[in-house]
């Protein structure tokens, strides 16, 4: 189709896609050309297909032949996804003969080696590589061929499974790796779902389909056409003739099947030969077997016996395991249970003593915190007292400046008097004017002497009055404060004798006014739980002796005393749906629901007990109910709990590591090294729950209910005199203070006028020139400019002070909040360390109980898995004895029975005789015998199947070969 020297090529599909499908013969052929310049590696994005036809841009023609369509086995359509050149490319085939048409190295043949692939064919069928992997479009990851074939019609290939077209997913990788995917698809182009990912079913496709894929008739490559146009030599040509055709594999099987018919023919006259002289022994074998017929029964139930007794041996001993196999199964449920809890209380301990350590440095932290706060507190304090220092300097100075100022101008005042005086002195007789004045200034004198002691004792008083007001004022504060605790304490007192008053009729009163109402609620409801919850604990425990209620509370705690305990989960979910809706309105704490399995078994604690004489909080209670026993020891740790009535003793025994913690008669706690007393009341100033004597109780919290109202209403008629004695005492304050003001000022009028009529006489004796007065004025004028910038530096001194002070005051009520607040935070540390060395103390405790109960648990189940073992090594000697006879057989018979049954029939078989030994010997010959006999008219009958069946194919295959020859000769 092409010369050797062009550079345009063209591969054609005949019928369809795949030529060679049923009914629809054809061929793909590529045309050749001398140069081989292909180009498939190249770039083949400008080679398009398209439809009947029709021509691309590029040049490229699809040309499909219009004619008769096949139903199956028809190429639709082909997708290529980086495969050699292509990058993504689809075409849509014709129903008949399509033409590709295209320049060299546009692609055409890697459709044909789509094609090729995707069915299942190798790289080295293509003949343009060796590995698939070279099939892969460079710079990508993989490549994917998807092919559509045609299913229509009566010989579709599963219609059911598929539908109307199969769809052949090609996927290769570029390691050279690959898989299928055989999906249904229809006539609409939808590729469907997943039928098979196997080869073989895409085999069986093909075959199905008559698809031959490396048959050069089917699918002819360059290659192939090459060196069959090029050879001259007519064997080659042949060769190549035999191969399309087939006829070289079916001349193969024709001389494999006539080399299997002469071997069978030779088989048959060997065996026939050798059937008569077996049919004959095995009839003789037959007839003496007869003899021992009498005998059979006997031996054969004797060997059965024989069997029985030892698998009964055996099923007598497997009996005798089963019980200890029990045990050993609930020791490891039981040990697996304990460990476990071990574990989790060794985790428990381990993470108590993380956070224990995390609280430490913590507290360390707050406490070096603290520290540095307060010694910056200290600081501002004493920097806060100089500056207060600084500023009340700096008020006396500027003080004094004012007092300078007004001296001065007094003094121009007086000076400019005198010089205007002066100037009429001369002109006039001031003999009786000076007598006046002197007059007036010994009046004046005596006045002022009199108005300074009216001041100083005014000014006492004063003082006095203002102190006394200070007093009664802190006082006061004092008294009302301590009222409002009287108040409180007033009103709890009241509560708890209304709730004692209610616990004498029902002690579930005790633990609040709604728990009467929730228990009753519980008993109505009781259908709904699995098992009925079980609480409050403190109603299900009683105190021995009552003087540790206080100590036991302290341990237990009063949200543990109100709880209840569940058997299971289902049963907290419905319990906490009783106490929402019976707690509504109750303000205080609500209680906790625990969820701990109901045994009915106390715990062995007797290795957590402390070795003293003290009592322990398990042994100062009474438990009716060992589950609440159970509940309170895993909760609280009150097996390992000491109750020790002096601290003094606590200590002692406690930092010699008898226990891990003890509390006092009055409900101070002790551990290692470290005593805390009672921080809080814990109860909210409640009674203990575990009073023995409520009329008692009752009569004590009235007499203290009337000591105290008694006390408050007395301290309320002291605070009301004490206000009263206030108001006297502020009121004589303020007048002494206006009192004060008036005499200070007309002490200041006289001490001016003294100070004026002295200086006048004075300077009267005296002549003075008016010129001596002027520079004298002109000196305190200058005096006083210097005096008010002196003021107006104080005064700015003092502002900048005054905003020091007040900023410094302002970070010493910081620090002091902070400081207060770091208290509060390590009183705070303090206490849960408290508890985290309570809960780890108990963690310890539980896992050094529970590590003592796995390890008698490890001894005993070794014991049993000591004696099991025993057995099963008897068992097994016994199960190879028994073996050795026959296979397993069930009895339900013991061996001795079966033993006296054998001697039985041992007697009897004695009685008859001998030759049982030679009656086991023939029939055994008979068996061999007559098995052989069987065999040999087997292998005849099959020979004979064998060679009519493959007899048809030779004369096939001979009269196939007489007829092509003939057609070669014409």
């Amino acid at each position: 189709m092409s010369s050797m020297k062009h550079s345009r090529g063209a591969d054609a599909v005949h019928e369809g896609d795949i030529p060679g499908a049923k009914r629809n013969k054809g061929a793909v052929s590529d045309d050749v050309e001398i140069e081989e310049d292909d180009g498939d590696d190249e770039d083949g994005e400008d080679f398009e297909m398209s439809q009947l036809h029709t021509q691309d841009e590029a040049g490229t023609t699809v040309v499909a032949e219009i004619g008769r369509e096949a139903d199956v086995g028809i190429l639709e359509k082909i997708t290529l996804v980086n495969f050699m050149c292509h990058k993504r490319f689809h075409v849509q085939f014709g129903p008949n003969v399509n033409f590709v048409l295209g320049r060299n190295g546009s692609g055409k043949s890697a459709i044909m080696n789509a094609v090729v692939v995707a069915l299942g064919g190798k790289a080295t069928a293509t003949q343009r590589g060796t590995s698939l992997k070279q099939f892969v479009r460079s710079g990508a990851s993989h490549s994917e061929v998807i092919v559509h074939l045609r299913n229509r019609g009566h010989d579709a290939y599963r219609h059911e499974v598929f539908g109307d077209t199969i769809v052949v997913e090609r996927h290769i990788r570029s390691d050279g790796t690959g898989t299928y995917k055989l999906k249904s698809g229809s006539s609409s182009g939808s590729r469907g779902t997943v039928v098979s990912t196997k080869k073989e079913e895409l085999q069986h496709i093909l075959d199905h389909l008559n698809i031959q894929i490396d048959n050069p008739v089917s699918l002819l490559s360059q290659e192939t056409s090459r060196n069959f146009l090029h050879s001259s030599d007519p064997k080659n040509k042949y060769k190549l003739f035999m191969k399309a055709t087939q006829l070289e594999k079916i001349s193969q099987d024709y001389e494999a099947t006539r080399d299997n018919l002469e071997e069978m023919k030779r088989g048959i006259e060997k065996k026939k030969k050798f059937l008569p002289e077996v049919q004959q022994e095995a009839k003789r074998l037959e007839e003496k077997l007869q003899e021992f017929q009498a005998l059979e029964g006997l031996e054969m139930k004797l060997l059965d016996l024989k069997k029985e007794l030892q698998w009964s041996m055996v099923t007598q001993l497997e009996q005798s395991v089963e019980p200890y196999r029990a045990d050993i199964e609930k020791e490891r449920q039981r040990l697996a249970k304990n460990q476990s809890k071990a574990d989790k209380a060794k985790t428990f301990c381990a993470s108590f003593d993380v956070e224990c350590q995390e609280l430490n440095q913590k507290m360390e932290g707050a406490c070096q915190k603290a520290a540095a706060v307060n010694e910056r507190k200290e600081s501002l304090s004493s920097e806060l007292r100089a500056k207060q220092k600084k500023f009340r300097d700096a008020e006396h100075e500027l003080r004094a400046l004012e007092r300078q100022l007004v001296d001065k101008n007094k003094e121009v005042k007086a000076l400019e008097t005198k010089r205007d005086e002066s100037t009429a002195l001369s002109q006039r007789d001031v003999k009786g004017e000076r007598l006046q004045k002197t007059q007036q200034l010994e009046e004046g004198r005596v006045k002022l002497k009199q108005l300074e002691d009216q001041v100083k004792t005014v000014e006492n008083d004063r003082f006095q009055f203002e102190g006394s007001s200070e007093k009664k004022s802190s006082e006061i504060a004092s008294n009302e404060e301590k009222a409002r605790q009287l108040t409180d304490d007033v009103v709890k007192c009241k509560e708890e004798i209304r709730r004692l008053q209610s616990s004498r009729k029902d002690r579930l009163e005790a633990f609040g006014q709604w728990m009467p109402r929730l228990v009753a609620a519980l008993q109505q409801n009781q259908s709904r739980f699995r098992k009925l919850p079980k609480g409050p604990i403190g109603a299900l425990v009683k105190l021995k002796d009552y003087r540790w209620a206080t100590a036991v509370e302290q341990v237990v705690g009063y949200r543990n005393l109100i709880s209840f305990v569940c058997d299971n989960h289902e049963d907290e979910a419905t319990l906490k749906r009783l106490v929402n809706e019976n707690t509504r309105d109750v303000r205080g704490p609500r209680p906790d629901i625990i969820v701990s399995r109901f045994t009915g078994c106390e715990y062995d604690v007797s290795q957590s007990v402390p070795q003293c004489s003290y009592p322990t909080v398990l042994q100062m209670l009474e438990f009716p109910d060992p589950d609440i026993r159970n509940c309170l020891i895993d909760l609280c740790g009150v097996e390992d709990t000491l109750l020790i009535e002096s601290a003094q003793d606590a200590r002692r025994e406690i930092n010699r590591r008898l226990a891990r913690q003890a509390y006092t008669l009055e409900g101070d706690l002790v551990l290692y090294m470290r005593f805390y007393s009672k921080p809080y009341d814990r109860f909210g100033g409640r009674n203990s729950v575990f009073r023995a004597d409520v009329d008692g109780a009752i009569q004590d919290e009235t007499v203290k209910l009337n000591a105290l109202e008694e006390e408050l209403s007395s301290l309320k008629q002291n605070i009301a005199t004490m206000k009263q004695d206030l108001n006297t005492t502020k009121h004589h304050a303020s007048q002494a203070k206006t009192r004060l003001a008036q005499l200070q000022k007309e002490k200041s009028r006289c001490a001016a006028m003294v100070s004026d009529l002295q200086a006048v006489l004075e300077e009267e004796n005296a002549e003075e020139d008016t010129a001596t007065y002027d520079g004298e004025i002109d000196e305190c004028r200058k005096a006083i400019s210097d005096i008010v910038e002196q003021q107006n530096s104080k005064k700015t001194l003092l502002r900048e002070l005054e905003t020091d002070l007040k900023q410094c005051q302002a970070d010493i009520q910081t620090h002091e909040g902070t400081v207060e607040e770091m208290a509060m935070e390590i009183e705070d540390l303090k206490a849960k360390i408290v508890e985290v060395e309570r809960q780890q103390g108990k963690a310890q405790g539980l896992a050094e109980s529970y590590e003592g109960r796995v390890g008698e648990m490890t001894k005993r189940l070794l014991e049993l898995e000591g004696k099991v073992e025993e057995l099963m090594r008897k068992i097994e000697e016994a199960v190879g004895h028994a073996t050795e006879a026959c296979e397993r057989m069930e009895t339900t018979r013991d061996p001795k029975s079966i033993e006296r049954e054998m001697a039985k029939l041992q007697q009897k078989v004695r009685e008859k005789g001998p030759g049982l030994a030679e009656k086991q010997e023939v029939q055994q010959r008979y068996v061999e015998v007559a098995d052989r006999c069987k065999t040999l008219g087997d292998d005849i009958t099959g020979f004979k199947r064998a060679h009519k069946s493959q007899a048809v194919l030779p004369a096939a295959v001979e009269s196939e070969r007489l007829r092509w020859e003939t057609e070669d000769q014409l």
